[in-house]
């Protein structure tokens, strides 16, 4: 207390007794300040913003002589800055537990009122405790604001880590980098070298020596093997299984430098693909976005790998770092599938044209009086023909998980990551993720077409069948049909051997009259938020070629098979949670008529889409 009293310590501005000390464990002065609305202010719990507070030279560290609950209470002196709550004017203060904090005695020597006027900074280089003088942690020492309380919060209302409050690494002395412009020693060690550096450098001179090595030669060999070692220990301390970090969490006005989990976070996020369309190139564009989604998944996946095998990539990764990779994959299938939907639209499109095409012959030698039968023909085998195409649509979410499953192959991507988070990796070697090629989209594309091959077919054939069908129904009518007919079954044979011309066939001409300026092309196939917008390079550009090359191939996977919904069993008997007996009145009369009228109208639609 002599040094305290001393007005040449603290205090030469003519306050007396001051003192200095530390806040104690919250749960011990939490309750004063209650979150949430009251009436009045006499329901209000706490008297002030007061906390409780240790102060070096009065109190002693242990909790045996006088425990945190027992602790004076401290008033806040706020700033002129701050207010008093006058007109409305304050600020709510900023205390946590295991601060260092600055006062005086307003009692001066009876020191009963300790009244707090500030706050000592924290620096980045000091470790924190992670529990307070309540639940094992020493007085006095550095505590962190995190630091577990000998009474946990009420749910979910206890201080949570910010992203931007957690590190993501911690490198010891031994494997510290040198900061900028630090001078370094032949071995680059900046400073004095540590036990283990030493050893590292007593290690390399000595196999140096035994391998014939002298001067300038023996000191290139001695740093070579330091800097193995350091990277070694780096690896080691990289580990997801190492301990938890001593000092995890950003707690000091300096660690604004540091780089947060939140900084990783907001890097990835700002920095993923975002699929731009553009509608002059609309099958290129969805190609394209369907690249975009690929190597978009890839970075999901190589992030879940770091949370596997990393404490960095546990910390900063997106999401549950413990989610399934095929949960990733899921989700990226099915945003691949509404692209993939514009590749089938515009090849069903194509069909659409050349048949169209293909029978104005067959309507011009009709007689006028006949036409409305082809116009009505034709509404019909649209309507057909949207059926049959959505059918294929239909299962592209599935079909496209299994082309993911076996491009990635998460299952041994996931067997790596495990094995890589037991044994030190070298920083410098090339990871084991999964590569995606420039031509996957195309690949993608093309392995869907050769899988629905049969189906599309089916569709075509079923078109042009029904086409026939018609038109034997009228050909004693019609003079010359047979030719045009069999130019109909020649071009309309199957859809796999132009399919190059198909996602290249123009739906609508801009450039009506032959002189209208062609529109510029966008440049752009995608943005992100910390670059903008950029597009693919000319080696990741998808050709349509390549797309029909594979869809001749046979194919890697399967349609995945509907999952069937569950059939009552015969004879079960009707359930209901009300009442035993079988519900009558408007309602019940209501849902049959409205029953018997979807089925009339299934059954008309059934015999309108029957050309036969």
């Amino acid at each position: 207390m002599a040094v305290l009293n001393n007005s040449g310590y603290y205090g030469a501005d003519g306050r007396q007794w001051p003192f200095i000390g530390q806040i104690a464990d919250d749960s011990t002065w939490r309750d004063n300040i209650l979150a949430g609305k009251f009436k009045s202010p006499e329901t209000i719990p706490g008297w002030g913003r007061r906390v409780k507070v240790r102060i070096m030279g009065v109190h002693d560290q242990e909790q045996e002589t006088i425990p945190d609950d027992q602790l004076p209470w401290a008033l806040i002196e706020y700033p002129t800055t701050a207010g008093s709550g006058g007109a409305n004017s304050f600020q709510t203060i900023q205390l946590r537990q295991g601060m260092t904090v600055t006062g005086y005695f307003m009692d001066g020597a009876d020191q009963n009122v300790p009244i707090i006027t500030g706050v000592m900074g924290q620096n980045a280089q000091t470790g924190m405790q992670t529990k307070t003088g309540m639940t094992g942690g020493e007085a006095f020492e550095s505590i962190s604001g995190f630091a577990k309380p000998k009474v946990d919060y009420k749910g979910e209302s206890g201080p949570k880590v910010p992203e931007h409050g957690l590190k993501i690494d911690e490198e010891s002395k031994d494997t510290a980098t040198p900061p900028p412009g630090a001078t370094l020693n032949k071995f680059g060690i900046a400073g004095n070298p540590t036990t283990k550096q030493l050893a590292m450098i007593a290690s390399g001179i000595r196999d140096g020596d035994a391998a014939g090595l002298t001067g300038a030669a023996l000191d290139a060999f001695t740093k070579n093997k330091v800097t193995e070692g350091i990277n070694n220990l780096r690896a080691t301390e990289k580990l997801a299984t190492r301990p938890p970090l001593k000092n995890a969490t950003v707690e000091s006005p300096d660690s604004v430098h540091l780089l947060s989990a939140g900084d990783i976070k907001r890097d990835k996020k700002m920095c993923e693909k975002i699929v731009t369309m553009k509608p002059d190139d609309i099958v290129q564009s969805s190609m394209k976005a369907i690249q975009t989604v690929t190597e978009n998944l890839s970075n999901e996946i190589e992030a879940v790998q770091d949370a596997i095998k990393s404490y960095t990539g546990a910390v900063s990764a997106i999401g549950n770092p413990a989610q399934s990779m095929q949960k990733l994959i899921g989700d990226a299938a099915c945003e691949m599938a509404k692209y993939m939907k514009i590749i089938f639209d515009k090849v069903m499109n194509y069909v659409m044209e050349t048949l169209n095409a293909n029978m104005t012959k067959v309507v011009a030698s009709m007689p006028a009086s006949m036409r409305y039968q082809m116009s009505d023909m034709k509404e019909t085998i649209s309507e057909l023909t949207l059926c049959m195409y959505g059918k294929i649509t239909d299962t592209l979410c599935g079909t496209i998980a299994g082309l993911l499953n076996n491009l990635f192959n998460p299952d041994k991507l996931k067997k790596d990551a495990e094995r890589d988070a037991l044994t030190p990796q070298d920083p410098n070697a090339p990871g084991t993720y999964a590569a995606v090629s420039p031509c996957t989209a195309e690949e993608m594309v093309g392995e869907v077409f050769a899988l629905h091959a049969d189906a599309i077919n089916d569709a075509n054939n079923s078109l042009i069948d029904n086409v026939n069908s018609f038109l034997d129904d009228i050909q004693s009518q019609l003079s010359g049909i047979s030719g045009a007919m069999s130019d109909i079954m020649t071009k309309m044979g199957g859809i796999n051997g132009s399919m190059t011309s198909a996602l290249g066939f123009a739906n609508i001409k801009l450039n009506v009259f032959g002189c209208e300026l062609k529109p510029a092309a966008s440049d752009s196939d995608y943005y992100t938020l910390c670059t903008g917008g950029s597009g693919s390079p000319q080696q990741k550009i998808a050709s349509n070629a390549a797309v029909s090359k594979r869809a001749n191939k046979p194919a890697n996977v399967e349609i995945p098979k509907e999952t069937p919904f569950s059939e009552v069993p015969k004879g079960q008997s009707n359930t209901t949670t009300d009442s035993p007996e079988v519900v009558t009145g408007e309602d019940s009369i209501f849902d049959l008529e409205v029953g018997e009228s979807n089925a009339a109208s299934r059954e008309q639609a059934r015999q309108e889409l029957d050309m036969y």
